[in-house]
């Protein structure tokens, strides 16, 4: 059936680096959302309003929520696919975020007045009506729930798209909340006087709320600027490393701008004997294959690099010395400098988060380090924090 519909609704769909694809990926995704989430509603709102459960309205309620939510993000998916102009330079993918935030709002505000009057219901317990019928539709409802989680699933690895896959575990989620209140409807005929149905109904609306919660942390961490994934990062590094006289890569930093639409930076070593020419020829071919595999528009900084051996012997004993002062720090563009007879260590180092060490105190115990060991050097160093930087080679 996802195939099918996949085939069915989507041009050319194994081109997913292309926003038109992937609009039209989103496109299907919202439209499948949309009817399945209506119709499970209405009928869910018909057995709940008949029934007088208070835990099968919750789950209706939810249904509608999910609903609104699909129309929100098929909004936001028209808006985010638009294309670059003078006001937006980078395009409009991040309006996808901001529609999430305003789905947020209104799954707590869903999750709080069904917790309300769940609790009604546990206060003031009132006797359900429970019928084969009932069993079925709810039965029925879960089927299609799970389906929908698959289907989410499939969509959103294939396209490696988060809010796909955090759709998909909701829908996997709701099948179990269905679950749960078919279960609490049979016990609430079999046991009258226990309030099981307001029990259940305060769960699943706890359930929403903390589902909101989960959606607004992610979405936050997308607006405020989350690390990249690790997996994206080790692509690029590998690819930039493969290229002909690279001799390390750091200071990756990656900029999301929506689904499809990443740009970046990075600093590549190269010898510092190449010639200007051959160094920016080296760079270009680097930016062109992350852009032709990753799709990142990545712009690359030369950094030169001495390789005669003494100064890969004084950066190798430096990058010791600093992992026995604090575990992480990368060392990157690392010149043997003399100044008024005097060795000069000059470089770059990148601090990981964790360390407890300021910049001057790191520097003042490698300068120690350096001359009980018979080198007494001065160290010219210029600290950054790590986005997730690296050096290899």
């Amino acid at each position: 059936m996802t195939e099918w519909l996949i085939r069915t609704f989507v041009k050319n769909p194994e081109e997913t680096y292309r926003m038109e694809v992937r609009s039209s990926y989103c496109m299907l995704s919202g439209m499948v959302g949309i009817l399945c989430n209506l119709i499970l509603a209405a009928v869910k709102l018909t057995t709940g309003l008949l029934s007088g459960s208070a835990a099968i309205l919750s789950d209706a309620v939810n249904n509608l929520t999910d609903c609104v939510s699909c129309v929100l993000s098929l909004i936001g998916n028209r808006i985010a696919v638009r294309p670059a102009d003078s006001e937006h330079p980078f395009g409009h993918g991040r309006m996808e975020y901001l529609v999430s935030f305003a789905v947020t709002a209104l799954i707590f505000t869903a999750g709080f007045e069904l917790f309300l009057r769940s609790v009604e219901k546990i206060l003031h317990p009132t006797a359900l009506t429970f019928s084969p019928v009932m069993g079925l539709v709810l039965v029925c409802t879960i089927g299609v729930k799970y389906w929908m989680g698959c289907f989410n699933r499939t969509l959103g690895e294939r396209l490696d798209h988060s809010g796909m896959k955090a759709t998909a575990q909701d829908s996997v989620n709701d099948a179990v909340a269905t679950a749960m209140t078919l279960g609490s409807t049979i016990l609430s005929v079999f046991f009258p006087n226990m309030p099981f149905d307001g029990i259940m109904g305060a769960l699943v609306s706890l359930y929403i709320i903390r589902g909101g919660f989960e959606l607004c942390r992610e979405v936050l961490g997308k607006i405020l600027g989350d690390e990249p994934d690790t997996g994206l990062k080790e692509d690029i590094r590998e690819i930039i490393q493969a290229q002909p006289g690279i001799l390390g890569v750091h200071d990756i930093i990656i900029h999301d701008y929506g689904a499809g639409n990443r740009i970046g930076s990075a600093h590549a070593e190269l010898p510092a004997s190449l010639s200007l020419r051959e160094a920016h020829q080296i760079v270009d071919e680097c930016e062109t294959a992350v852009e032709n595999k990753l799709h990142v528009k990545l712009t690359i900084h030369a950094d030169p690099v001495e390789t005669d051996i003494a100064t890969e012997q004084a950066r190798r004993r430096t990058e010791d010395l600093l992992a026995e002062i604090s575990p992480g720090i990368t060392v990157h563009d690392f010149h043997l400098l003399e100044e008024d007879g005097r060795t000069v260590y000059r470089f770059d180092a990148a601090i990981p988060f964790e360390a407890d060490q300021s910049g001057e105190e790191i520097r003042a115990l490698l300068e120690e380090k350096l001359a009980a060991a018979g080198n007494p050097v001065r160290c010219i160093i210029t600290f950054d924090r790590g986005y997730f930087s690296e050096r290899s080679g």
